[in-house]
């Protein structure tokens, strides 16, 4: 401190600005940059978990619903259960809606078990077949209340005829195990 009082006014003045420069520039980037950085970088996590949370609301809000349409899915099947084979029901759908001569063959393949239910699937191929024959031996099928679906299909234009369809048809129709 001697040679500090040794100086002229001029020089301290100059030492003085020096010391609070280099202690500015000091406070500057030790504490304020990474003050400041520390916050830019906590306001980007938040803004994503905040998205990351309307995700995760849009998520819940799915499986609810996903949940009640499994609750309605298992008690339309536990309602509509059948004593009748699912290929006589099949057949009854075809005589009612008229496709009963159009039905070249009904194949069934293994079923799928799982714990609760069993999955049986029936290829069906129908022939010279009207698009309105088609629709309705479908939807009838749906309504039939035996948990069933179209699992695969594919039609094609009849040759001889173009305005008659060739179709083949893969419905699963979904049990519960007793």
């Amino acid at each position: 401190m001697n040679g500090f009082n040794s100086m002229t006014s001029r020089e301290k003045l100059s030492v003085s600005i020096c010391v609070i420069f280099t202690l500015a520039t000091i406070f500057w980037l030790m504490v304020y940059e990474p003050a400041v950085e520390k916050r830019r970088i906590l306001l980007r996590k938040i803004d994503k978990k905040q998205e990351e949370l309307i995700e995760v609301t849009a998520i819940a809000d799915r499986v609810v619903e996903l949940k009640k349409e499994f609750d309605q899915f298992e008690k339309r099947i536990a309602k509509n259960r059948s004593e009748t084979s699912i290929l006589s029901r099949i057949e009854t759908v075809a005589n009612e809606t008229g496709a009963r001569e159009n039905v070249t063959s009904m194949s069934p393949s293994p079923p799928v078990t799982t714990d609760k239910y069993r999955e049986s699937v029936i290829q069906i191929k129908i022939e010279k077949i009207s698009l309105d024959g088609l629709v309705r031996f479908l939807s009838e099928l749906k309504e039939s209340g035996r948990g069933s679906r179209v699992k695969q299909l594919s039609v094609k234009t009849e040759f001889d005829d173009p305005s008659l369809l060739k179709v083949t048809v893969a419905v699963a129709f979904i049990e519960p195990l007793k």
